[in-house]
């Protein structure tokens, strides 16, 4: 990782540099000063934290990932927020994988990544999927077996 001591030196000489270059500190195109002071904020951010930077941290600075790349080398890994809907098809996908099968809801809460009440509410909802055999556990149920034989 790429730190600079005195990133203020830095960012006059990369000014300078490009005022020659356009003929004047005016004539310098806003893209440029951008990614100039964009630099320049970078490496206050890199200073500020010792030079002990990721990627996702300079990118919770709104640092652009091009500037990321140029300090760190590499990009920031963005994640994805899994949506509500998502979670719950995912408990009722495991459901659909493992009929017969008996179950407490924090298992069903480990599997979903959701809360117990979230899992309460999903078993009161899908009947044809969950059946108490006893207080806190529940029998998951093949709804399409069940459909076949009635």
């Amino acid at each position: 990782m790429k730190m600079t001591s005195d990133y203020n030196e830095t960012y006059k000489k990369e000014f300078s540099a490009a005022a020659k270059k356009y003929g004047s500190p005016y004539s310098i195109p806003n893209d440029v000063l951008h990614i100039i002071g964009e630099r320049l904020r970078a490496q206050s951010v890199v200073e500020k934290y010792d030079g002990n930077v990721t990627p996702n941290l300079l990118r919770s600075y709104s640092v652009p990932v091009s500037i990321i790349e140029e300090i760190c080398g590499a990009k920031p890994v963005i994640e994805k927020k899994v949506k509500r809907a998502d979670r719950r098809k995912a408990i009722e996908e495991w459901a659909d994988e493992n009929p017969g099968t008996t179950v407490t809801p924090q298992t069903l809460a480990e599997v979903g990544e959701v809360s117990y009440t979230t899992v309460m509410s999903i078993i009161t909802e899908r009947p044809d999927l969950f059946t108490k055999v006893k207080r806190g556990y529940y029998l998951v149920r093949d709804p399409k077996a069940d459909r076949s034989t009635a």
